[in-house]
């Protein structure tokens, strides 16, 4: 049986937009009718998900992080290309399939956020520190 990994966006356990875990349980239809406002899912198998975790291109020393962004499709070569132009010294990106990888060197200097990624590759997405993918893919093995 194949597991699945559905990744919500726009969900913030803090903020104002708040599901409960029996919620995350649906489908993204069900999610709608269940809060009211539309989530987009980004769903993954758990291989999937390894894969993610075990393809990073980026490996956090001291006080970096690595972030990815997950897509619903692969973005064209020159919405990559766009992406790719804003490395700088506080940030470094990559594009794996439907994945946007992010190193970020310097926290107070990143230009790096969802909403960022979201608008220079003009489709939605969501986020997560790899951490939570590795510990995802460790729960599910």
């Amino acid at each position: 049986m194949t597991t699945y990994v559905a990744f919500l966006r726009a969900i913030n356990v803090g903020g104002h937009t708040i599901i409960k875990m029996t919620d995350l349980k649906q489908i993204e239809s069900q999610v709608e009718k269940a809060t009211g406002y539309k989530t987009p899912l980004f769903v993954r198998t758990i291989r999937e998900v390894r894969a993610i975790a075990g393809k990073s291109p980026f490996t956090a020393k001291a006080d970096e992080t690595v972030h990815v962004a997950l897509l619903k499709e692969k973005p064209d070569k020159r919405q990559q290309q766009v992406l790719l132009s804003f490395k700088s010294d506080a940030d470094d990106f990559a594009v794996k399939g439907r994945e946007v990888y992010n190193l970020r060197y310097d926290r107070e200097k990143s230009i790096f956020s969802n909403n960022f990624v979201e608008k220079i590759l003009k489709m939605p997405g969501t986020t997560r520190n790899m951490t939570v993918i590795k510990k995802i893919a460790e729960k599910y093995k």
